[in-house]
């Protein structure tokens, strides 16, 4: 396992970490409603503050998870520039309906 941490280049390594960052922001921004929801005796500046990390959380998610398609495109053709071929594909791919499932429960 080591050796497979140690051979992986620059593309895999922004790939792991925008994907975990897409992952954190979405908890983040999910975490925020739940505790709006549930902690009704949260004060007026609290629950601001709350709903101010959601919203910051939710536009960073969507941000991150959109990114990922032309990231995962560079890694399918092994860190070279891809057309919008490419990029179609990808977004067409399980990864891009995940990305839009994503980015509309980040909506609501």
């Amino acid at each position: 396992m080591l050796s497979a941490i140690v051979s992986a280049d620059s593309i895999q390594w922004v790939s792991i970490i925008v994907k975990a960052a897409a992952y954190a922001a979405t908890l983040l921004a999910a975490g925020s409603v739940l505790i709006l929801l549930t902690l009704r005796t949260l004060s007026v500046a609290d629950r601001c503050v709350v709903r101010n990390v959601g919203l910051a959380a939710a536009f960073m998610a969507v941000i991150v998870s959109v990114a990922r398609i032309p990231i995962q495109a560079s890694f399918l053709t092994g860190g070279t520039l891809t057309g919008p071929m490419l990029l179609t594909m990808v977004a067409e791919s399980p990864l891009g309906s995940s990305i839009a499932i994503r980015v509309v429960g980040l909506g609501i």
